[in-house]
């Protein structure tokens, strides 16, 4: 990872509740951790990558904690509706595309783009139940550079035929076969266990997947 250097009015804070504002000033980047903020860049940094953003604002990446990629197109949609509504009608028929590897490349593409020119730089991220589907997402996040948690989804019950798993071995025996496949492949990109919610997924499932986490 480049180490670099980047100069404008810097934002941070070194404790919760304690905005601290640096104006023209150099935040520096060392193996992918800021080092420090510094009114002057010091010379032991004489020889290192620089950008200059005067009068700009500089902050800290964010977090997203909490991000469906297949729900990128259905962003803005079904604002009417209630939860189940919306995952009925909207949700569950746009995960169920993403069987299909070529559609789910190409959103993945786009979310991954979206991500990288907007300010979240890492995300804990729900993928769909389907495992090629979430290793193209994770091989697109990997490149874009961020860093990022994704989990293949499970259900297994109370869901639309078309996103549900046959039942809860089949979605355990699913996720094993993700986290074979993912193994050792990525640096800033790790799987996580990921059940889509209590009502879809059955006592049994909730306990493999717990020994399995």
């Amino acid at each position: 990872m480049a180490d670099f250097a980047i100069f404008g009015d810097i934002v941070y804070a070194p404790a919760p509740g304690e905005p601290v504002l640096c104006k023209d000033s150099w935040a520096v980047c060392e193996n992918g951790v800021c080092s420090g903020v510094f009114p002057e860049l010091p010379d032991r940094y004489a020889g290192i990558d620089r950008d200059v953003f005067s009068g700009k604002l500089i902050i800290p990446g964010y977090t997203d904690l909490h991000l469906h990629a297949p729900q990128y197109r259905n962003i803005g949609l079904g604002m009417d509706l209630q939860l189940m509504q919306w995952l009925e009608q909207l949700t569950y028929p746009e995960e169920a595309r993403f069987s299909d590897s070529a559609y789910a490349d190409t959103v993945y593409g786009e979310l991954a783009d979206s991500l990288k020119a907007g300010s979240t730089v890492r995300a804990c991220i729900f993928s769909s139940r389907h495992t090629p589907s979430t290793v193209l997402l994770m091989d697109r996040l990997e490149a874009s550079g961020l860093c990022s948690y994704v989990g293949k989804v499970n259900m297994d019950c109370l869901c639309a035929d078309i996103i549900r798993e046959k039942d809860h071995q089949a979605s355990l025996h699913a996720t094993y076969e993700w986290l074979e496949c993912i193994e050792g492949r990525y640096e800033r990109t790790r799987p996580i266990i990921t059940p889509r919610f209590v009502p879809c997924c059955s006592r049994p499932l909730m306990e493999g997947l717990g020994k399995l986490a």
